[in-house]
């Protein structure tokens, strides 16, 4: 790991006479104590948090835990900050993270795809059922309009019959008849008709029928 610190000598007199009586070399001070906080803080980290999220405050702590060694030592010495430039995990340990890593990402890109068919889906079936309530209600409300229609047109004809009797009767019976013979080929015989005017059928418009007992050509 790359590690700078940003130091100074602390602004009172009592920094100034401990930096200068109780340590010769302050570099070399703040270096070893710097190693041994390091080696401290890494056994207690993973691999992932030196990588992960967990990375920007590993500055800052290792920054506070250098200074406590500091002050403990008297050293005079107030750090001003703490970079951390760089990480250098061993090969197989940074490549068997990385695989970590792309693994996850996957996951998350499949999890995320699941979830957007699954949501389609959902709303797919939504639609359906929205579109299937409508119609059955729309079926509904023409059944119940045609049942009221024909209670209203039964409560009609109750009335008039209960009116006119049997002339509503034959009225009705005559529209019945008129509607159903609207386009039909007619033929009327009248009993009533008589004397020169009696009815006739011309036979000779109508196809003769076939004979059942005549014998048939034989097909050459």
């Amino acid at each position: 790991m790359d590690v700078r610190f940003v130091y100074r000598i602390g602004l009172t007199d009592a920094a100034a006479m401990a930096s200068t009586y109780n340590s010769a070399d302050i570099p070399s001070l703040i270096r070893s104590t710097a190693s041994r906080v390091l080696v401290h803080d890494f056994a207690s980290r993973t691999l992932d948090e030196l990588l992960g999220e967990q990375r920007s405050g590993l500055a800052d702590d290792i920054g506070k835990a250098v200074q406590a060694d500091l002050q403990r030592l008297d050293s005079g010495v107030e750090l001003l900050a703490t970079v951390v430039e760089a990480i250098h995990p061993p090969a197989g340990a940074a490549n068997a993270y990385h695989a970590v890593q792309a693994a996850q990402i996957g996951a998350q890109a499949l999890i995320s795809r699941e979830r957007g068919t699954a949501s389609d889906k959902a709303n797919q079936a939504q639609l359906n059922a929205s579109v299937a309530r409508d119609q059955a209600s729309a079926a509904a409300s023409e059944v119940l309009a045609t049942a009221q229609g024909a209670d209203l047109r039964f409560s009609a004809e109750r009335q008039a019959y209960a009116k006119a009797g049997q002339a509503f009767l034959l009225e009705q019976y005559l529209a019945q008849l008129t509607e159903g013979l609207g386009n039909a080929k007619l033929l009327i015989l009248d009993h009533r008709l008589g004397g020169d005017n009696a009815p006739t059928i011309d036979l000779r418009t109508f196809t003769p029928p076939a004979d059942p007992t005549a014998p048939r050509k034989a097909v050459q």
